[in-house]
């Protein structure tokens, strides 16, 4: 008698590790993906946080320049050129008036003595103007000074002041000094709407607050926040993490005036990048974590079921061994129920001899069809797998600027792509397109001209070509600097045929050279406008801009009249009411079915470029069946081999439903496919995007 051999591990243990092992990089990709959403959410704020700051200071620095050219105006009246010192004052305290009260205008000569102020009458002594003005830097300078933050010797109320120098011939004579009260710094601030908890702040060059969204009774004319404070010394814009003046944890960030040296901070309180990573937590960690444990969950149920199953064959093999004839045990497992076929074979093999002959022969057949099977299996994982190599070869790029400028001209043709499948490819908004380019550069970018309905082929070209200007732009005009602007403007010229000319206009930017070479990049512009467009393009590389005119043919760029009438019909079709199939009007909708994941990626993006609305994919039989009862469905596509089942159950739904079918097959010839199907719609693994295209469109009714 046999000896038994060792107790070994069992078979559901290794299922469950098996399952675990492959649930793991789900579960670690989920970990990177919230650190990248933490990441990427913090610098969203940030961000957000730096252009409020930056847009604060230019509104800080409006209100300085105005109150500052008031002045500037005053300094240059003809009373004070003529030395008429009372009708001067009498000029001076009008302007004054309108500034509110506390705005006291004085003119002072280079000793800090004062000849008029608006605040005393003509005539009366005036006191010195106080240093804390820095009146004297207007006699240094020739320019105008704005002051840090002071307290008034008179009111001991805090103060900032604005000299301007006042110029006799060649000489600053005097300097004319308006003390402000800083009220007005708070109201910029309290003006905006800042999101909950957030907070602004106004400060002068010595990090003193001039002004404060919240708590200004309280904290104008204190020192900063310590950490401020030090950040406001080193760098003209930065950030940091800091305790408010209130003791609340913050993130904040500033921007300094270049021409007042004032600066504007803004803080956020630093428990929202706590929720923020919560939230990412909560979205992405937890359903990864419940994804591996229902993994292991299922494949532990798995492997009982296959254990019992095994335990089974293994009383029949011991029964066959004693020349007892096995109790046979149906389990749901194939390859099981063949073993106690085989066990049931061989009992009758022992009983006799011509029995035995025939179950011999039976055998034989029998292992004559598992090897074609198996056969046909391995073509089909091999033509599955090399599927699976083509889709990952056309996805690899090398980096470099040879790849980003690829990439962004896929993303135009994808914006047009876009633009063209929310309209089933009937056509697409010339206006629509190049929004999309120059939303980027909002305010920087203008455009004028009405919009035309664009038909496919011109609005892939057209989308390529202001492209292509807008990122040469970028890199070397207009738009490389903030004050660069650009104008796109668009008419259509009468005349046999009528000609729409656009006219792409720089200035602002850099100084511009002409070209010595012609680029890729010019050659697809002149090109896409003659070839694609029957029209041409003329680029100017003026000194002061580039500029572009480009004319095409209207008939070119418009759709047909077919076309928009049936955009038309799409635009104003009513909801009709949900039925088993087909889908209805609008992009197809079609079922993919596919376990091969690369191969599934291929096919899914294939089709969605394509314009169609794609169901799954689906990589197991049950959810492929359940998708095929219930999803509003135009076609399928449909592996023939999933997950070592045959996807056929699915395929007998979709003839149930009236749903059209393509099989994708690894299979060379239709031995594998029941007789149902034989004839049935099918592609050869690996495919051409062309070819599952084409076999999609033969299988769906024509359009009406």
């Amino acid at each position: 008698m046999a000896e038994r051999t060792r107790v070994g591990i069992p078979g559901r243990v290794w299922l469950a590790g098996l399952a675990l092992g492959c649930a793991l990089p789900v579960f670690v990709l989920s970990a990177l993906l919230v650190g990248f959403q933490i990441e990427r959410h913090r610098e969203a704020v940030l961000s957000q946080v730096a252009e409020t700051a930056r847009a604060l200071r230019l509104t800080v620095d409006r209100e300085i320049a105005v109150r500052t050219t008031a002045l500037l105006v005053l300094s240059g009246s003809v009373s004070l050129a003529e030395g008429d010192f009372e009708r001067f004052r009498g000029s001076a305290a009008a302007a004054a008036v309108h500034t509110g009260p506390m705005h006291e205008i004085t003119l002072a000569d280079a000793s800090g003595q004062a000849v008029v102020s608006t605040a005393m009458p003509f005539g009366t002594k005036v006191p010195p103007v106080a240093a804390e003005t820095g009146f004297m830097r207007v006699f240094e300078s020739r320019q105008p000074f704005v002051s840090d933050v002071f307290a008034d010797p008179g009111t001991g109320v805090f103060m900032y002041a604005i000299s301007v120098p006042v110029i006799v011939g060649d000489t600053v004579k005097y300097a004319l000094v308006k003390k402000l009260k800083p009220d007005a710094m708070t109201s910029i601030l309290t003006d905006q709407i800042l999101p909950a908890g957030w907070i602004a702040g106004v400060f002068d060059r010595k990090a003193t607050v001039a002004g404060r969204s919240t708590g200004a009774d309280r904290f104008v004319g204190k020192p900063a926040a310590p950490a401020l404070v030090e950040g406001l010394k080193r760098t003209a814009e930065g950030s940091v993490q800091m305790l408010t003046l209130e003791s609340v944890d913050v993130v904040s960030s500033w921007n300094r005036s270049p021409a007042s040296g004032w600066a504007v901070a803004v803080a956020v309180p630093a428990a929202l990048f706590a929720q923020l990573w919560r939230d990412d937590l909560v979205y992405f960690g937890l359903p990864a974590l419940f994804v591996v444990i229902l993994t292991v969950l299922l494949a532990w149920i798995m492997g009982g079921g296959i254990a019992t199953a095994m335990r089974a064959v293994a009383a029949s093999s011991d029964a066959l061994a004693k020349g007892e004839n096995p109790v046979r045990v149906f389990s749901r497992i194939g390859e099981i129920n063949d073993i106690q076929d085989a066990l049931a074979r061989a009992a009758a093999t022992l009983a006799e001899n011509r029995a035995a002959r025939a179950a011999v022969l039976s055998d034989l057949k029998a292992a004559d069809a598992r090897q074609h099977v198996l056969i046909g299996e391995l073509d089909h994982r091999a033509k599955n797998m090399l599927a699976a190599v083509h889709s990952i070869a056309r996805r690899s790029l090398p980096p470099g600027d040879a790849t980003d400028r690829l990439t962004g001209r896929l993303v135009a043709l994808t914006r047009a792509h876009n633009a063209l499948a929310a309209t089933a490819w009937r056509g697409a908004h010339l206006l629509q397109l190049i929004e999309a380019e120059a939303a980027p550069f909002e305010g920087q970018v203008t455009l004028q001209g009405r919009d035309v309905l664009l038909n496919a082929k011109a609005a892939q070209a057209i989308a390529l070509i202001f492209h292509e200007l807008m990122m040469n732009a970028v890199k070397y005009g207009a738009l490389s600097v903030e004050a660069g602007r650009v104008s796109i403007v668009w008419h259509v010229v009468p005349g046999e045929p009528p000609r729409v000319v656009f006219t792409w206009t720089e200035t602002g930017g850099p100084a511009v050279a002409p070209p010595t070479r012609r680029g890729f990049g010019r050659m697809l512009i002149e090109r896409s406008a003659s070839l694609e467009l029957n029209g041409d393009a003329a680029l100017d590389f003026a000194p002061g801009g580039v500029r572009c005119e480009i004319a095409i043919p209207l008939y070119e760029m418009e759709a047909t009249a077919l076309e928009k009438f049936q955009l038309d019909a799409v635009a104003v079709a009513p909801g009709a009411a949900a039925r088993p199939a087909p889908a209805g009007p609008g992009p197809k909708r079609i079922l993919v079915v596919e376990d091969e994941g690369m191969v599934a990626l291929d096919i899914v993006d294939t089709l969605e470029d394509a314009g169609y609305v794609v169901e799954g994919p689906a990589g197991r039989l049950g959810a492929a069946l359940e998708l095929a009862r219930t999803a509003l469905l135009d076609a399928a596509v449909l592996d023939a081999n999933l997950a070592d089942q045959p996807v056929f159950a699915v395929a007998d739904e979709l003839a149930r439903r009236n749903v059209p079918f393509v099989f994708s097959s690894g299979y060379s010839d239709s031995s594998h496919f029941p007789p149902a199907y034989k004839t049935a719609p099918r592609i050869q693994k690996p495919f051409q995007r062309a070819d599952l295209l084409r076999a999609v469109a033969s299988v769906l009714p024509p359009l009406r």
